[in-house]
């Protein structure tokens, strides 16, 4: 499992973000091989949703993305279906009430 490893910005390259071990951030669910797990709480807030929205139109069909946030996403959770309709398949791994992971998969 990987997290983003310092901030990042839209301006970046996705294929050149930094990641490194995942260590810091409980997981209870069982990782998707094919699956990147995100700490939103470590992106610049102004960035968050457009950094997401990109890493999201990216994944294939057998991929996964996993954010880690410190509140429930549901205004992100609108955007993302308002975009995607039912391809975007958002399921929640943990609610609360410090911290909150979601599973991101397009269907």
């Amino acid at each position: 499992m990987y997290l983003l490893s310092q901030p990042v910005k839209p301006s970046d390259k996705l294929a050149d973000l930094p990641i490194g071990e995942a260590k810091e951030v409980p997981m209870s669910e069982d990782i998707h091989a094919s699956e990147r797990v995100i700490n939103v709480r470590d992106i610049d807030p102004r960035h968050r949703h457009t950094i997401i929205f990109q890493l999201f139109e990216q994944l294939d069909p057998e991929s996964s993305l996993q954010l880690v946030v410190d509140h429930d996403p549901k205004p992100l959770r609108y955007q993302l279906e308002a975009r995607h309709g039912a391809r975007c398949r958002w399921t929640y791994l943990a609610q609360g009430p410090d911290l909150w992971r979601i599973r991101l998969q397009q269907g």
